[in-house]
């Protein structure tokens, strides 16, 4: 599990990123896990009461472990709120776009298999595309 963080200079302006941790998940990935791996790196780096926000992609250990963090951060008076997640919007869009291929895939056959015909069927064809 990779851990980065960005954070702004105040002095220059800049926003400078650093990978702050990048550790082996022990046993399976749940969230629990990538919870405890995510605190630890935090507590190294006194990071807990500066946490902004997280991006990570939907997976359901992604929720558990931003569920865990969110009740830590309650239970600790830390100000991290769950709405503080970021969902990855390449992943967001990689998962759509899987669904509706899904949904088109049974006209996408169809269509591969007019075009590859002969140049008799362009009615077919037409009649595949409107129906």
């Amino acid at each position: 599990m990779t851990i980065t963080g960005a954070w702004n200079d105040r002095n220059t302006g800049v926003v400078p990123e650093a990978i702050l941790g990048f550790r082996e998940v022990e046993g399976q990935h749940s969230g629990a896990n990538k919870f405890q791996v995510a605190v630890d790196i935090f507590k190294e780096f006194d990071l807990e009461e500066k946490i902004f926000c997280i991006t990570s992609d939907n997976a359901i250990s992604n929720s558990t472990f931003l569920q865990c963090l969110t009740d830590y951060c309650d239970n600790n008076g830390l100000d991290f709120k769950l709405n503080n997640w970021i969902r990855c919007l390449v992943h967001v869009i990689y998962h759509s776009v899987k669904e509706a291929i899904k949904h088109f895939k049974p006209l996408l056959t169809k269509l591969v298999k007019v075009v590859r015909a002969p140049p008799q069927r362009p009615k077919k064809f037409k009649g595949i595309l409107w129906n």
